[in-house]
């Protein structure tokens, strides 16, 4: 059996390599694509007990938000005895640059940091490797994970070791513990938790800029503890105060879920879409349908020419079973060992750029279930794909297998067109999907935001230059180019959080995300105050503050200039800009400035404008050297807009650039099945063909035979494809507030694209046939 099938393989070397290649590249595709999935499906299942472990999101008026105040917060975590630990964390990391004293001298690091309460190390059961789980009790104490510590520190202890700081109001940090680094998929990242200053906002319930997580002894529990709450709170924000009237409401949600789901506003935490990686899993599948799919056509299509060793074994005392065992081995055979190449392409693969689509390494070894799920899967689909054509080859009728009739006979036809039309099908679905996530990835990028930003160039400060801004804006303007500087606390567009005050306004207590900045800031990024005043040099030194709010606040809380927020001016409103990413809805927000007691946070954001038909490229090199100048020995990082935004959208990008892929590698097999069946094709119909020739048809005339069967072929699977593509977009776009429009000229560019790649492979393929001697043929036949 094995030498038959080997001396039938010789005789199609091209179509069989290529059936090769593409099971190989089908097995490659959906390992990568579980690498994802296992990534996402697993986030956040790391620490102990990780179902136990709750965050406390506020409902207010139907809208969502992730953040709380701190006195909500401490009030919560001691409501009940089910709580067996609490703690709270800015809703925002940072970067800090620390350095450390050596005997070799002084280094520098630019860490990131989150300023957390001492609890943490209990709710998310830290592992600790130096110190314990009290090791943040201790005002100015830090813990590391253990690869910044080996980084660090080497072999030393790094408990003990001071992280000194080089930011002007920051404190020195102990590193009192070291943790075991946490996988790369949990929301706890590998940076440094410092200890939160425990009189920080401890009483201002204006103040909501706070994760607050708690861990329970019942997670079933949760529910109860939020009604005993709000049963025990009723007046917690007034007397006049009513959790159903006023339209506010308490929720735990489990941090499991939270990686999937979107508490509303000023959740920061890593997210995925449960309906993408549900589609990555389906095409994942789908690739190896179509694969096997070849296969099977392919294993089919070699009927005539296996019949004969197939009859010998029969006269020989072989019984169907065994014969059919022999087929099915041999496929199997050949599917494993296309596994085992793409065991090869996988390690190749993740040493190119490929593997920074995923979130995850593609290093074989920290994936071993992903691999042996790989290999059960070659097994299984080399059986499936063998079955049909191990069956149909033993119970064909030798006269019409020897005649080939078999390839032309109504049943044989019906089944290769099914199965290349399910190949068609998904291919069509998955280049449509395909092309309208780029789409919207590209409205995300391309959308207007309100604001100038293609001639801005931003960088972060310190606090070195903050004490010399006006100096440091001064040498900026020398550059040729530059025209204005402006500062803000953070910088816009990048990211979904920022800051949220609640105030009291006209007796009622109002929620919106907050950005202080420089009374130059508006004219930097081009945009216009539509009523009112913008701000002014003078503003800065004032007794108080002052607001320029949004036409989303000022619609919302029904905002006049001239008011006060809390003795704050409002001075005036502009349009509604995308101040955060086009996932999230139009909020309220004010931009503000500090008056002359500047109690708020520091400016950490320069942004530079530039003159227009100035060269951007060339003037970074240039407010780089100023920058070190003013710090050389500060890590700053000068960015434009461009790759701000690519970095806000870079999960959507990677997904994107994912599916694009995987559809295209669907196609690519598919195509190999086309190629395939063409080459089988032609063999079949050779007789065919010089009849058709002798009575006068054109080699383009036949050509046009073969093409016209798969042209009404492809007609049919894109009128099935395309309606499932659509809907499938419809549900992955619903997790976006501002979407792309399903532009009617994708499905026709989809159509055209599959068709013309198909039909040229069709064509190149049978023009030889089409035009060899029919007499040759008549002879053979």
């Amino acid at each position: 059996m094995i030498r038959n099938f080997l001396n039938v393989i010789r005789h199609f070397k091209a179509a069989f390599i290529l059936n090769l290649l593409g099971l190989a590249v089908a097995f490659t595709a959906f390992m990568m694509i579980m690498m994802q999935v296992n990534h996402d499906m697993t986030f956040d299942t790391c620490y102990d007990n990780a179902q136990s472990i709750f965050r406390l999101d506020v409902k207010m008026d139907g809208n969502g938000q992730a953040i709380v105040s701190r006195p909500l917060a401490r009030l919560f975590i001691g409501s009940s005895p089910e709580i067996e630990a609490g703690c709270i964390a800015e809703a925002r990391s940072g970067t800090n640059f620390w350095h450390i004293e050596t005997s070799d001298g002084r280094t520098g690091y630019s860490e990131r940091y989150w300023d957390v309460s001492a609890e943490i190390l209990k709710v998310f059961s830290f592992r600790m490797i130096e110190g314990d789980l009290n090791s943040l009790d201790a005002p100015g104490s830090a813990v590391i994970p253990e690869s910044m510590a080996r980084r660090m520190f080497g072999n030393s202890p790094a408990t003990g070791q001071i992280l000194h700081a080089t930011v002007e109001g920051d404190i020195d940090r102990t590193v009192t513990g070291v943790y075991k680094d946490f996988p790369e998929n949990a929301s706890l990242q590998n940076i440094v938790y410092t200890s939160k200053n425990p009189k920080e906002n401890y009483d201002n319930w204006g103040n909501w800029n706070y994760y607050c997580f708690v861990r329970l002894s019942d997670p079933a529990s949760a529910g109860r503890i939020i009604e005993d709450f709000k049963e025990n709170n009723r007046t917690i924000f007034g007397e006049d105060f009513s959790w159903e009237e006023d339209g506010f409401d308490l929720v735990l949600d489990p941090l499991p879920d939270l990686h999937f789901k979107s508490a509303g506003h000023f959740d920061g935490l890593p997210k995925a879409n449960r309906s993408t990686v549900y589609a990555l899993i389906s095409i994942a599948f789908i690739i190896l349908l179509i694969a096997g799919i070849n296969f099977t056509n392919f294993s089919t299509a070699l009927t005539p020419m296996r019949i004969k060793g197939i009859n010998t074994r029969k006269v020989l005392g072989s019984t169907d079973s065994e014969i059919r065992t022999g087929l099915v081995g041999e496929i199997v055979t050949v599917s494993v060992t296309a596994y085992a190449l793409s065991l090869l392409i996988l390690y190749l693969a993740g040493m190119t750029p490929l593997a920074s689509l995923l979130d995850c390494s593609m290093a074989l070894a920290e994936h071993p279930g992903i691999i042996a799920a790989g290999a059960c899967a070659s097994v299984v689909l080399g059986i499936l794909s063998s079955l049909w054509p191990a069956f149909y080859m033993t119970s064909v009728p030798p006269a019409m297998a020897l005649k080939g009739s078999f390839g032309l006979s109504p049943a044989g036809k019906r089944m290769r067109n099914v199965l290349v039309g399910i190949q068609f099908t998904a291919s069509f679905a998955l280049i449509i999907a395909a092309s309208f996530m780029y789409l919207q990835n590209r409205f995300m990028l391309k959308t207007p935001l309100g604001f100038e930003k293609d001639q801005v160039i931003v960088t972060e400060i310190n606090d070195k230059i903050l004490n010399s801004r006006d100096a440091f804006t001064e040498d900026l303007k020398k550059i040729a180019g530059v025209e204005n500087v402006a500062f803000s606390q953070f910088t816009i567009a990048e990211g979904d959080y920022y800051m949220t005050w609640g105030r009291d306004y006209k007796g009622e207590n109002i929620s919106f995300t907050c950005i202080p900045v420089s009374h130059t800031f508006l004219d930097v990024m081009g945009i216009e105050v539509t009523e009112g005043r913008n701000f002014r040099n003078e503003d800065e030194t004032g007794a108080d503050g002052c607001y320029i709010f949004n036409e989303t606040a000022r619609e919302q809380y029904s905002m006049q200039a001239g008011e006060t927020i809390n003795g704050d001016e409002i001075i005036g409103f502009i349009p509604d800009i995308n101040f955060a990413s086009l996932r999230q809805g139009m909020s309220p927000m004010a931009f503000y400035m500090y008056g002359n007691w500047h109690w708020g946070g520091m400016f950490r954001t320069a942004y530079i404008r530039v003159a227009a038909g100035t060269d951007m490229k060339a003037a970074r090199p240039e407010i780089e050297k100023t920058l070190d100048r003013f710090d050389p020995e500060y890590p700053f990082s000068v960015r434009f807009y461009d790759s701000i935004l690519e970095g806000t959208y870079q999960k959507e990008q990677r997904t994107g650039s994912l599916i694009t892929l995987f559809s295209l590698v669907a196609i690519f097999i598919s195509i190999v099945g086309v190629f395939s069946l063409v080459v089988f094709d032609c063999q079949y119909r050779r007789k065919e063909t010089a009849v058709r020739k002798v009575l006068g048809a054109t080699g383009t005339e036949v050509t046009g035979v073969f093409c016209r069967t798969y042209f009404v072929l492809l007609c049919i699977c894109f009128a099935i494809g395309a309606p499932v593509a659509w809907d499938a977009v419809e549900r992955w776009a619903e997790g976006f507030a501002y979407r792309s429009p399903l532009h009617w000229w994708v499905f026709p560019a989809a159509f055209a694209a599959v068709t013309a790649v198909t039909i040229l492979t069709v064509v190149w393929q049978s023009w030889k046939t089409a035009n060899e001697n029919p007499v040759n043929n008549l002879r053979s036949e």
